[in-house]
């Protein structure tokens, strides 16, 4: 178990508590073979996330008998996996998920490290150690224009095109879903015609008369096959 306080600004942390969070990785330095000659394993290991409170007095038997189980609602899924662990050597595994939801609002009560489909152990440097864990935060304070959906930096036609082509599309990681719910629609065009004609930091970059009228219209007739289409 292993829990990082004051990741984010609000906290007293270095990370901004608005910025855009694009990596987040736990580095675990394996203790060398003078240390332990089993230091080591074969097998994974993998990391969670901690699903309920706990503190330096807090034992094994305290998560429902037999540790921290994720059936028991005590961690997450498996954010990342080890693969096999050689001594002296570093383990980065990719917690971003976790990072973004502390963000977001989740309760940080740090991470789980157990053993997935292994019986060996695995000895790695502590808190003691010249080489303790390490949370690595990757962000920008440049939030981007969303909206500018071929990311070429102003927000204009040829955004407007990909958005009628992939509307009523579902699913994750669309570029055109701007509001971020998961499929592309009505919602997510209101935004394209208010940010028309902005450039990729939101600033307005040329004079465009009136896009929400004439878009609009663009805009309901290249729908009106699709909409036809979906009744079929």
């Amino acid at each position: 178990m292993i829990k990082f306080d004051s990741i984010f600004a609000q906290d007293g942390g270095p990370v901004p508590d608005d910025a855009l969070i694009t990596e987040a990785f736990l580095l675990i330095d394996t203790a060398t073979p003078e240390r332990d000659q089993n230091a080591g394993t074969n097998g994974n290991y993998s990391v969670h996330a901690v699903q309920r409170d706990w503190d330096l007095s807090t034992v094994y038997g305290d998560f429902g008998g037999n540790g921290p189980d994720e059936l028991q609602g005590e961690i997450g899924p498996a954010l990342d996996l080890t693969g096999a662990l050689i001594a002296d050597a570093r383990t980065e595994l990719d917690v971003t998920e976790a990072v973004q939801a502390w963000q977001g609002g989740a309760s940080n009560f740090g991470f789980n490290i157990q053993a997935a489909d292994t019986a060996d152990g695995w000895a790695f440097k502590w808190l003691a150690s010249d080489s303790p864990p390490q949370l690595v935060v990757n962000f920008t304070d440049e939030i981007p224009n969303l909206a500018d959906i071929n990311q070429d930096g102003t927000v204009d036609i040829a955004d407007f095109d990909l958005m009628s082509s992939a509307f009523g599309e579902t699913g994750n990681n669309l570029p055109a879903d701007i509001d971020g719910d998961q499929s592309v629609g009505l919602s997510d065009f209101v935004i394209l015609v208010e940010r028309f004609g902005t450039s990729a930091d939101g600033a307005p970059a040329q004079a465009v008369p009136e896009p929400s009228v004439w878009l609009l219209g663009l805009f309901l007739l290249a729908a009106v096959p699709l909409f036809r289409k979906l009744r079929k």
